[in-house]
Order: C-alpha cells, then sequence, then structure tokens
C-alpha cells in the first residue's frame, strides 16, 4: 500500500499552542537536541522518522529527537487521509551549559579495568531493555516520579567530573533526601531492576510503544523484573548509589530511541510547541 501514497513536500511552520497554521510566515522549525516535535492534524494514521515508524499519540505525531543528535537537518513523514506527506526540521546546536562537578573518589572518573568491564556489560544489557517492543501502556503527560519536588534540573549539562569532561546528562536531577518515595511515572512492567556501576540502583520501566522511563541512584528498589506496576505507584526509595556527590533521584526517558528531557512529558502534548503544515504537491 506505501506504494500507492503521493508524497507531499511540506513548508514547516512554528507556531505557538492553538495557533492556526499560516503558509504566508515560512518560518522554519527548529528543535534543540533532547527535544520534541508535535505534527498535529486530523486524519493522521501513521507516523515515521527518518523512514522508522513510531506509534502516533492520541492521533497526532510526536517525535523525540535525541540529546547527542548532531546540528542539522531531521525528516519526519506521516500517512494522513490516505497521502504521504515529509517535512524536515533543523536540529540546533547544544543549547547546554557545562557542570563542573567534583566526586570524592576518582573510580568513578577513571575506573580500573575491572570496572570499566563490568560498565560495559551493563550498558549492553540496558540497550537490551530498551530493544523490546510492547504495545502502548502510557497516557501523556506523565506522572512526576515524587510526590512533592521542584521542577528537574541539570538535562543536557555536559559533565565534567575532576576536571574530566565526560558525555551529557541524559535525564533530570531532582535534589531529595536519601529515603524519599520513588514512584512510577506510568503504567508498565519492570524492565530491569539491578545494581549497575554507574547509575547505582536502578529501575526501568517499558510503558510500551518504545517509551522508557528510568530511575538511578536508588538506595532500594521495591520491584523486581517482570511486575507489573502503574502509575504514581511506589517503585523505589532514593539514595546516592553510583556515581554521584550527594543523595538526589535521577529521572531519564528513552522513547523512540532517543534521549529526551523528562520534564517535556510531565505537560499535555497540546501545550507543546505545535508544527502547522502548509502542503504543497511535490512537481
Amino acid at each position: 500500500m506505501r506504494g500507492h501514497l503521493r508524497p507531499l513536500a511540506l513548508t514547516i511552520l512554528l507556531l505557538a499552542p492553538g495557533t492556526a497554521a499560516s503558509a504566508a510566515s515560512g518560518a522554519a522549525v527548529s528543535v534543540p537536541p533532547g527535544g520534541l516535535v508535535r505534527w498535529p492534524g486530523a486524519g493522521v494514521t501513521r507516523c515515521f522518522r527518518e523512514g522508522h515508524e513510531v506509534p502516533a499519540v492520541a492521533g497526532e505525531c510526536l517525535f523525540a529527537v535525541d540529546l547527542l543528535r548532531a546540528p542539522g537537518p531531521l525528516t519526519f513523514s506521516r500517512v494522513r487521509n490516505g497521502k504521504r506527506e515529509s517535512a524536515t526540521v533543523r536540529v540546533e546546536p547544544s543549547p547546554y551549559p557545562v557542570e563542573k562537578i567534583t566526586l570524592p573518589t576518582d573510580r568513578y572518573v577513571n575506573p580500573p579495568p575491572a570496572d570499566l568491564a563490568r560498565a560495559a556489560k551493563e550498558r549492553q544489557e540496558m540497550a537490551r531493555v530498551f530493544s523490546r517492543r510492547t504495545p502502548p501502556r502510557f497516557t501523556l503527560p506523565l506522572a512526576r516520579p515524587l510526590a512533592e519536588s521542584p521542577p528537574g534540573r541539570n538535562f543536557g549539562r555536559k559533565r565534567v567530573f575532576n576536571g574530566e569532561a565526560r558525555q551529557p546528562h541524559q535525564g533530570v536531577d531532582y535534589p531529595v533526601p536519601d529515603g524519599t518515595d520513588v514512584l512510577a511515572a506510568d503504567d508498565g512492567v519492570v524492565a530491569l531492576s539491578a545494581q549497575h556501576f554507574f547509575p547505582g540502583r536502578v529501575v526501568v520501566i517499558d510503558h510500551g510503544g518504545g517509551l522508557f522511563s528510568m530511575y538511578f541512584h536508588l538506595s532500594k528498589s521495591l520491584v523486581e523484573a517482570g511486575a507489573v506496576v502503574h502509575r504514581g505507584e511506589r517503585i523505589a526509595v532514593s539514595g546516592a548509589t553510583g556515581r554521584v556527590n550527594g543523595a538526589h533521584l535521577h529521572f531519564g526517558i528513552h522513547w523512540q530511541e532517543a534521549r529526551v528531557n523528562p520534564e517535556l512529558l510531565f505537560r499535555p502534548p497540546a501545550e507543546l510547541p505545535a508544527v502547522g503544515v502548509a502542503e504543497h504537491a511535490t512537481p
């Protein structure tokens, strides 16, 4: 069926939520690494990012942009009212600042060979978790992982540990005391409950549709792999395990194979910056 769909070239316009599209504006959409692009429109049945299908959410396309995505064009497409449409947005250079952190031990900056080997195996374990594909169980917006907390901070910041640069921070941090209850962001299945080298005690929940929530540096997990959990359920207790310089909760989102700013998923999709479309048939 895909071969019978006539592609359309699209001009993409960046709009404030609730604003009607205007073909005259011609403003190109740009999005930061770790951001989301919303592409609404009635009659949407399928969504694609660079050729890979991603599930539609509430009848529209939401596209995740990975935190480590290089600046430049990013191509989306969708099937709407039986027609294939395509669009290109621009990924901005990283806007995130540098954060310098002092750790009490150099072990987590320059680990010995045994710890490096362990961390490599744990990354492979995490990659297997993220390869799972189950039906969507989640509803946006997600719930926050703490009953009371300030907004998460530090997403995307370029980390420098004891003077040495490392990868950008791929989640948000909540500065809560050791022993604070940690709650599931939505319904799902526990895909991982383990002790890892860098994230410490970790829980990962598979919410289906390629959406995973991650809870790091826990002092205690209250769930095992395979357990079914529900939004707001107590799943763990915060702590200071792994590579940390104090007690806090690290909360991360992995969606559509992308590391996304979790704060964007705590508000209804309709409140996200919208993308309007002016259609033009391809010659």
